[in-house]
């Protein structure tokens, strides 16, 4: 089957509902105004829903269960956007289906899925045995110290009339099983653990059948890491085994108290933030702001310029397109920057084989060597921050090309520190 795209249309209450999952995150636009991204985020497991109705939706005489599935969430999706979703089934029910934002520029979530066809599924007598309503108000608000204890069982189940109406082919073709245990996890991720300040960053799921049973999803917590933020949780029942990679999201703080206890309002930077439109670029911006500090940030595209006004109209950041040496060097020579945050990445996960490849090498070295190198000729005395390959703890398929080269990225900002010493680098 050749790859098709398809438009969807994400409900966020209605998946709320269906789900027990009410994270304000997800649901409060006051709560998500507060957080990193600033308005409410769509649920990272409506998005895999989605993908799988659109599976069902060329076998209408057919019913599934989910062999594994395997799904990264790169960026977040907004609600109330519209997303467009590239769908290939490479052979016969193993499926890629990659989501991005409606004009295809910007990927958010990659997912893999093998399905298995089976005689036939259960869903009026699991409908008659499950919870069909779950409670808005039985929150959790941990923090990364907290989760460390975690472990029980929560119940599987569904809101089986907004699924009928908001998915109807899953209600009818899909296991109920595979189904209810997907929604128990963000239910539980949610709400339960760490609750309120949950990021979904991956989830791996693999099934060894479906079954009549009714049987609890059991979960627990492991490889707590602290400084990042972020741990393990695995979940089972007798036939369902996965894994999720989980953050949890710094306090929310008020604009007035950041400012006045932030350490860096006392450095008066003069900071130039490099690819500011972009996840970590746009915290920083806006942590920046909220110090009381004027920023300025650069952006490359159209669509990238129309962010900025989106974001930043209080007039204490600027945005200054940078798409080629002229720019850089006009942005460089009328500004001299205290500190440098530098956050340009290429486009990793769409377009890199699973093993090493030179190019590929050699053009990621580009932007993460080559590029700051043409900024740092311009800067006298300056503090230069570059995120870390830390992050990737362990390698996964189609990431061996960008972690070499953001290694070599972090052997050079060494090399030039030691032989630059007026310019220091923060490699955290």
């Amino acid at each position: 089957m050749k790859p098709r795209w398809v438009k969807i249309h994400p409900e966020t209450e209605a998946f709320s509902i269906l789900s027990g999952d009410y994270n304000p995150l997800h649901v409060d636009k006051n709560y998500a105004a507060k957080t990193s991204f600033g308005r409410p985020v769509i649920h990272g497991m409506e998005l895999i829903f989605h993908c799988l109705e659109m599976f069902l939706d060329k076998k209408p005489n057919n019913f599934f269960e989910i062999e594994s599935l395997h799904c990264g969430f790169i960026k977040p999706g907004f609600c109330s956007e519209v997303l467009s979703v590239l769908f290939f089934e490479k052979s016969a029910g193993v499926c890629t289906f990659s989501v991005y934002t409606e004009n295809r520029k910007t990927l958010l979530v990659k997912c893999h899925v093998s399905f298995k066809e089976i005689s036939a599924v259960h869903w009026d007598y699991f409908k008659l045995n499950t919870p069909n309503h779950f409670s808005p108000l039985q929150i959790n608000t941990h923090d990364i110290e907290s989760v460390k204890e975690e472990s029980g069982e929560i119940d599987l189940g569904v809101n089986s009339e907004q699924l009928q109406i908001h998915f109807p082919l899953i209600s009818k073709q899909l296991s109920f099983n595979h189904c209810a245990f997907l929604l128990a996890v963000t239910r539980l991720i949610g709400m339960k653990v760490p609750g309120q300040r949950a990021l979904f960053n991956e989830i791996r799921f693999k099934s060894q059948g479906s079954s009549l049973e009714i049987d609890p999803l059991k979960f627990e917590v492991a490889r707590v890491k602290t400084r990042l933020g972020s741990f393990v949780l695995s979940a089972s029942n007798p036939t369902i085994e996965a894994a999720c990679k989980v953050s949890v999201l710094p306090v929310a703080t008020p604009s007035n108290e950041f400012a006045s206890s932030y350490p860096l309002k006392k450095l008066k930077q003069k900071a130039l933030v490099v690819a500011g439109t972009g996840s970590l670029g746009e915290i920083t911006v806006k942590m920046l702001v909220q110090a009381g500090l004027s920023v300025v940030f650069t952006y490359r595209t159209e669509d990238e310029r129309v962010k900025t006004l989106e974001l930043y109209s209080n007039g204490l950041a600027l945005g200054i397109q940078v798409n080629n040496l002229d720019s850089l060097e006009a942005l460089m020579l009328n500004h001299e920057f205290t500190h440098l945050y530098y956050f340009p990445t290429p486009n990793v996960f769409d377009r890199t084989p699973d093993s090493f490849d030179l190019d590929k090498f050699c053009e990621f070295s580009a932007v993460y060597i080559d590029v700051l190198d043409d900024y740092l000729k311009y800067c006298k005395t300056c503090t230069v921050f570059v995120p870390s390959t830390i992050a990737i703890e362990e390698p996964v398929a189609g990431l061996a090309t960008y972690a070499a080269a953001k290694a070599a990225m972090e052997t050079w900002c060494m090399q030039y520190g030691n032989q630059n010493p007026n310019i220091t680098f923060l490699v955290k």
